[in-house]
């Protein structure tokens, strides 16, 4: 289960990786603080994956990736 998340998140993130971009450069009107920006969310989602079913946050309405 918990590596069938992680990969759910993974590609989440290689789908959306533009439109994660494209936002965070819209607010810092710079690249490289957009790329860092894309890149400490991505990170920190890798990091804490898990956390949505420990914390009882499941039944959020939150946008499913896996099809």
């Amino acid at each position: 289960m918990t590596q069938n998340l992680y990969d759910r998140v993974v590609r989440c993130v290689i789908e959306n990786q533009n439109k994660f971009y494209r936002l965070a450069f819209s607010y810092v009107q710079n690249q490289e603080d957009a790329l860092d920006a894309v890149q400490s969310a991505v990170c920190k989602a890798l990091e804490h994956y898990g956390d949505k079913e420990q914390c009882g946050c499941k039944d959020m309405d939150l946008p499913d990736c896996g099809k």
